[in-house]
């Protein structure tokens, strides 16, 4: 699957004529090569949350259940925890920008990111 998941954001990548938004899962970043591509490649945003936000969202998604299977034998709220904790440092070595969700509206973490990828990268 990880090989599948890097050849795919590669081709997105070098297909891609004009900036994109790439929404990865949360996995992508455990593989090294996937983690170097993706910040050489991409401005990388950390969309980060609380265990308990995150899980709220998940259940309030109809769809996470058929979309997203167990990744380990905890419930749900443990295995959130779990996965950041051991997820963290890839994504801080990979995020060019970290944004906490937690209390922010859509539109707002729209602008913010924009605001500060244009200021990163220089853009009109």
């Amino acid at each position: 699957f990880r090989d599948a998941e890097e050849n795919e954001i590669a081709k997105i990548f070098q297909e891609a004529d004009r900036p994109i938004v790439l929404a990865t899962g949360g996995g992508a970043i455990l593989r090294e090569s996937t983690r170097a591509l993706l910040k050489r490649k991409g401005f990388v945003v950390w969309l980060t949350a609380s265990k308990e936000t995150i899980h709220r969202r998940m259940k309030r998604d109809a769809s996470t259940a058929e979309r997203r299977p167990d990744l380990t034998n905890l419930p749900a709220e443990e295995e959130i925890a779990h996965l950041l904790e051991k997820r963290k440092a890839f994504y801080e070595e990979t995020a060019h920008l970290t944004v906490d969700t937690e209390t922010k509206l859509i539109e707002n973490l729209v602008e913010e990111i924009f605001l500060r990828y244009n200021a990163t990268t220089c853009l009109p």
